[in-house]
């Protein structure tokens, strides 16, 4: 009986355990640009390649700004962003 419970309940760590390592993404990360432009734009293939160029050209300002902030912060410089 005891080697019944002891196995069953390794079994139930292992499913358990494998489980966890399948785990999706995280629900936070937002969808890409290609995924908001296919939502926005489902039959205009020339608009949704503006929409997503347009959106890159976004990200990549945003990540600059943040990177030369970090860089200011670093060195004690305040810049008022």
């Amino acid at each position: 009986m005891k080697k019944l419970v002891l196995c069953s309940m390794a079994a139930a760590m292992i499913a358990g355990g494998a489980t966890l390592v399948a785990a999706p993404a995280p629900a936070s990360a937002g969808p890409s640009c290609g995924d908001r432009a296919k939502l926005m734009y489902p039959y205009d293939k020339w608009s949704r390649k503006a929409y997503k160029q347009a959106c890159k050209d976004r990200r990549d300002a945003w990540q600059d700004r943040r990177k030369a902030w970090k860089k200011a912060r670093k060195r004690g410089v305040w810049i008022g962003y």
